[in-house]
């Protein structure tokens, strides 16, 4: 089961999983019936909404447990996919397809500006290494999206890459490697298709750890 297909049961009280309010965790649990053709358990989008929304845990356990007992669902389910969640808080390096992809993209942004002065970045080899330094950053990022299942499409050529070039282009246009890149890698993977919401979430919960 998929975050998108989970999603759809929130639209039944909010615009997003980000807007969902206290009052309304009853009636999206409650809008679950059993043969829905998504195949979405109670249990499922309890978990879910736990998942993406801690601060509605202890409203989701209370209204499981007294509400659908029979359901017997546990808080524990919501921990989702613990390998993926630890890679995300334990992760000390970047993948190195995501370093390569971002160097290209990078190296992109310079073919189109041959007149820049690279002295300002010690050479072409700092500049490179000035963008790539984000890719553990981006990774992490990554990394948040991969507890849930939400790509929307392969995360190196449609976020890393775009993201190497517009880094490099916002170092280029500053004259300097200081480009702020959360708000860089938003633009991006909103571009890419990412739920706006979730980029916010994700890059603010990997900025917490930099």
């Amino acid at each position: 089961m998929t975050s998108k297909i989970d999603e759809k049961y929130i639209l039944f009280a909010a615009d997003s999983i980000a807007a969902l309010r206290k009052a309304d965790v009853f009636r999206v649990l409650d809008s679950v019936r059993s043969d829905n053709i998504d195949g979405v358990t109670r249990t499922s989008l309890a978990s879910f909404i736990s998942q993406h929304r801690p601060d509605l845990k202890d409203e989701v356990t209370e209204v499981m447990h007294e509400e659908f007992p029979a359901d017997a669902w546990k808080a524990e389910e919501a921990a989702g996919d613990s390998e993926s969640r630890q890679r995300a808080v334990t992760r000390v390096a970047a993948e190195p397809l995501t370093i390569a992809y971002i160097a290209s993209g990078a190296r992109d942004a310079l073919r189109e500006c041959s007149s820049i002065e690279l002295g300002m970045f010690d050479g072409e080899l700092g500049f490179i290494g000035a963008a790539i330094n984000h890719a553990l950053f981006v990774d992490t990022v990554s990394d948040l999206f991969d507890a849930t299942g939400d790509h929307p499409g392969v995360f190196a050529y449609e976020v890393a890459s775009p993201f190497g070039l517009a880094i490099a282009r916002a170092m280029i246009a500053a004259g300097n490697t200081d480009p702020d890149p959360s708000a860089v890698l938003a633009a991006v993977m909103i571009d890419a298709g990412y739920s706006a919401a979730k980029v916010t979430l994700a890059i603010q919960s990997a900025a917490s750890r930099r």
